[in-house]
């Protein structure tokens, strides 16, 4: 990543990005790319168009991970270039959020832990706390702590699209036939990253402010 505004890197070139479109009424939030670095601004593709598609001027905020923290960059769309693609001039510089910002978010979602080496089951819905670096699932299960897992779940809003985040199990909590299971995520993928982020911002729109700057 290059660096700038005192050492806050901007996305480079291929980089996964989760983009924040202000001014809807409802949280909009598209996974996206970095296509292209004009020194000024940054050609971005989304993976679909937002509503009615881009235009010039709409206001946006690029989402971005690196080594082991999150950043923001806010700007103005320069040109739409295609149905899925803009051009976006920085309006000021990129800025490191703080962890109180996008730590986690609840979400009720198909999901199920699965303890390494055990068959697949199918997706329940349950009760999911997740963040970037972890999870807490609450639903039945024989996992222990210390042992290796995977969280898979349907990513809500994809098609059915399916991912499974490997995690080691730091601690489970029973109450009776259901069990809270706390892991760590280890080996998670960029791709996987960005989905998990975006994930959490979608549902902590409104409390981060977002919308105060529609």
């Amino acid at each position: 990543m290059a660096s700038e505004s005192g050492g806050v890197p901007r996305p480079v070139v291929g980089q996964g990005v989760n983009v924040v479109v202000l001014g809807a009424a409802e949280a909009t939030i598209l996974g996206g790319r970095v296509l292209l670095d004009r020194g000024r601004g940054l050609v971005v593709e989304t993976s679909r168009a937002p509503g009615t598609g881009w235009a010039r001027g709409a206001r946006v905020i690029l989402i971005y991970a690196g080594a082991e923290s999150v950043f923001t960059l806010s700007g103005v769309v320069g040109e739409a270039l295609t149905p899925n693609r803009f051009y976006v001039i920085p309006s000021s510089g990129p800025r490191e959020m703080e962890k109180r910002e996008y730590i986690r978010a609840e979400l009720s979602i198909l999901s199920a832990v699965d303890r390494h080496g055990a068959a697949l089951g199918g997706l329940a819905p349950a009760r999911v706390e997740l963040s970037a670096s972890g999870f807490r699932w609450y639903g039945a299960s024989d996992a222990t702590a210390g042992e290796r897992v995977t969280l898979r779940f349907e990513v809500p809003g994809e098609s059915g699209r399916t991912i499974g985040l490997p995690a080691d199990v730091v601690r489970v909590e029973r109450r009776g036939g259901t069990a809270e299971v706390a892991g760590r995520f280890v080996e998670i993928g960029p791709e996987d990253r960005d989905t998990v982020l975006r994930l959490v911002f979608q549902q902590r729109y409104a409390e981060l402010g977002l919308l105060e700057e529609s």
